[in-house]
């Protein structure tokens, strides 16, 4: 079983906004990796593109919170056979949003 755990900001957010998630993560064993992309200026092919270049290179779980869990979501509607184990999403709009 991998450890490794890729942890995915949501909007207006950086990586360090996943800091104490990924503290935790480790001290419980785990080895996570915070992963960063441009959240409202940037271009959504690129963040999907990176976050798939990174899942291609290791097995892994992911984390992710609000537009992160739909870009992980997609990233893996886009190739599924990505080698990701489990997928959570926290707080992410999976069925849409009224904001």
């Amino acid at each position: 079983m991998t450890s490794r755990v890729l942890l995915l900001h949501g909007l207006w957010m950086r990586p360090a906004s996943m800091a104490l998630l990924a503290s935790r993560l480790a001290r419980a064993g785990f080895a996570p990796e915070r992963i960063g992309y441009a959240s409202v200026r940037g271009n959504p092919e690129f963040a999907i593109r990176e976050l798939q270049r990174e899942m291609r290179s290791a097995p892994c779980h992911v984390v992710a919170h609000s537009l992160g869990g739909l870009v992980t979501l997609t990233a893996l509607e886009r190739e599924p056979d990505l080698p990701v184990l489990r997928v959570v999403c926290l707080g992410s709009p999976l069925c849409g949003s009224a904001a």
